[in-house]
């Protein structure tokens, strides 16, 4: 039976993944993580073969039985869509240059795991893309990034060298997962011949932490203000992590908070243990935030 827009519409993800048939070998593929795509499957030469169309939210109804009536008359002249789709890729991966796939990077990684992502968008546009934009992906050597870092470490400008360095391990580390490059060009300048590593080994005294709490709280700045700054010296966690939490990912039964990757530097998710202490810092600040979402709503 043909599908319907309200059909698909109503389609949820499964544990696994399972199909809908619209019909004449156009079918739609759910898979668990939510994706709905469209694909036909045909007989050529007396062989099976099938090609993805794209996904149904870029690709209508409409436009994908237009799409698999244009492949149904390839078929019947003998072609095969799913080899003609394969060309297609290997040609624009050949001639895929560093500023096209650093948008593409931008796009499926960067803007969806980062909240702010313009401290990386500043580093193409001002360091990265001026230099190998314009070569292609593949082509791209050590050589050629290995100025793009030193230029910064020989500035005298080491931690903006070091992160330069991983923006460009990044940027490559996704070609490969893509399979567009064999090796990460990047990979053969370690972090030590960028920048010198030291260590941070300064710790507070009990003393220096008593006068901090005591001057703290003495001061006249906004409570919510005070339980934060309490709140990042009793768990240590980043100031971002603290700003950008909600409430739902505290559990003060249980006493954890869990933080996740996209708050997270390391982009993977971890749990804090809370304290007494600190849920009940957590408790006056729920009370301070009112009916908000955020733990801290607004700027603190």
């Amino acid at each position: 039976m043909a599908l319907t827009d309200t059909q698909l519409k109503a389609l949820k993800p499964k544990a696994k993944s399972y199909i809908v048939t619209d019909g004449d070998g156009l079918y739609i593929e759910v898979i668990p993580t939510g994706g709905i795509c469209w694909r036909y499957h045909y007989r050529l030469h007396g062989k099976q073969e099938k090609v993805s169309l794209g996904r149904y939210s870029e690709l209508s109804l409409k436009a994908a039985r237009q799409k698999r009536a244009e492949l149904a008359t390839l078929v019947a002249q003998g072609q095969s869509p799913a080899q003609q789709k394969q060309q297609i890729k290997a040609e624009w991966t050949t001639a895929l240059t560093v500023r096209e796939f650093a948008a593409q990077w931008m796009k499926e990684v960067v803007q969806r795991v980062r909240r702010n992502p313009r401290i990386i968008e500043l580093y193409l546009e001002s360091d990265i893309l001026p230099a190998i934009g314009d070569k292609r992906l593949r082509d791209v050597t050590p050589l050629d990034v290995q100025p793009i870092v030193f230029r910064k470490r020989d500035g005298g400008r080491e931690k903006a060298a070091a992160l330069l360095r991983s923006i460009l391990k990044r940027l490559f580390d996704y070609a490969m997962a893509q399979i567009l490059i064999e090796h990460n060009p990047i990979a053969s300048w370690p972090a030590r011949f960028v920048t010198t590593m030291t260590s941070r080994d300064r710790a507070l005294e009990a003393t220096e932490i008593r006068t901090f709490l005591i001057e703290l709280y003495q001061s006249n700045i906004a409570r919510r203000s005070k339980l934060t700054l309490h709140l990042l010296l009793l768990t240590l966690v980043r100031k971002g992590e603290l700003t950008r939490a909600r409430w739902e990912h505290l559990n003060f039964d249980v006493g954890e908070w869990l933080i996740p990757s996209e708050n997270s530097k390391t982009d993977k998710p971890h749990v804090v243990y809370l304290g007494r202490q600190v849920i009940e810092l957590f408790r006056e600040l729920q009370m301070l935030a009112g009916d908000s979402e955020w733990v801290l709503p607004g700027r603190v």
